[in-house]
């Protein structure tokens, strides 16, 4: 603990302001809003933009003087190394998510290209209404 202690480092932000990305926060004083949620202290966020490099990179904005403690994902693989059981479960991890989001992309897609289809159906049927009318 006292090792994952040393790597954390300490920041405040000002209200509005937009902590950098890939990295995992911590809030020890203030609030954040982040993917439409408001978040205290405690609370963190950064743990899937850090460690999946092409995830979707979702910034957190300080709502009031923000203080929170961060490590960079650089810091935690170096830590994780030192812990095989810990290196293990978070590569599980990462898999999961990247299985997670991937599955959440394709359905989105799917959804995107049915509601294409059935407008596209609608318009063709209505312009087959109007030529019979004629």
């Amino acid at each position: 603990l006292t090792r994952v202690a040393s790597f954390l480092s300490a920041y405040v932000y000002a209200p509005l302001e937009v902590p950098p990305p890939r990295r995992l926060y911590v809030i020890h004083r203030g609030c954040a809003k982040y993917k439409d949620q408001l978040l205290s202290v405690g609370d963190m966020w950064g743990h899937v933009e850090m460690m999946l490099t092409n995830a979707h990179q979702t910034t957190a904005t300080a709502m009031t003087y923000l203080h929170v403690l961060y490590i960079e994902s650089g810091k935690v693989l170096e830590l994780a190394e030192s812990y095989p059981e810990v290196r293990k479960r978070i590569r599980r991890w990462t898999a999961f998510e990247a299985l997670k989001l991937y599955l959440i992309s394709n359905l989105r897609q799917e959804r995107r290209r049915q509601r294409r289809l059935r407008f596209s159906r609608q318009v063709a049927c209505e312009n087959s209404v109007t030529e019979l009318s004629i």
